[in-house]
């Protein structure tokens, strides 16, 4: 997303940024779906790779993992493309201030969730950090996208053309 983004900017053509996201959501949807399913019937069977099968506490511990994990990968997979959108169109400190929100979710999960609530609170310390990426990022991304139909409407001046066409060394 961030090639895709950048140089769909750089041509001056944020609607195609737009396009570019509908179409990753959509196969970012059936790639977790079929994930879903995959970690639903086998995170067992992923687990024996690594794990004893007499060691019974962690493989159901893994499986819970997994399961919870994978009901949230919509999430991580917008929260990829939007931040590798927003890092493709220039903005890269807006997608760096979505890790710090991931960070501060973890540090926060980490603090609180986990004495209180145990290995399931582990298990949904990725997904809320995910969460939190997200709720900085669509707002983030809003934000960026009109600043590009902004930005590409302006139209260029004579003298601007004329200054971009000496400054572009010709071969």
């Amino acid at each position: 997303m961030a090639t895709y983004s950048g140089q769909n900017y750089g041509a001056g053509k944020p609607e195609r940024v737009w396009l570019g996201i509908k179409a990753s959501v959509l196969m970012m949807l059936i790639y977790t779906a079929l994930t879903f399913v995959l970690l639903m019937v086998g995170s067992k069977y992923f687990a024996l790779i690594f794990v004893d099968p007499s060691e019974t506490e962690i493989l159901k511990n893994t499986e819970l993992f997994l399961h919870v994990a994978c009901c949230f990968f919509p999430v991580l997979g917008l929260l990829c493309i939007l931040r590798y959108t927003i890092q493709g169109v220039g903005y890269t400190n807006l997608a760096m201030f979505s890790g710090v929100s991931e960070m501060i979710a973890r540090i926060l999960v980490s603090i609180y969730a986990v004495p209180a609530f145990g290995f399931i609170a582990v298990c949904f310390g990725d997904p809320t950090a995910w969460i939190a990426a997200d709720l900085f990022l669509i707002p983030a991304f809003i934000y960026v996208y009109r600043r590009l139909k902004k930005s590409c409407l302006t139209p260029i001046s004579s003298s601007k053309e004329e200054e971009l066409e000496y400054s572009v060394p010709s071969n």
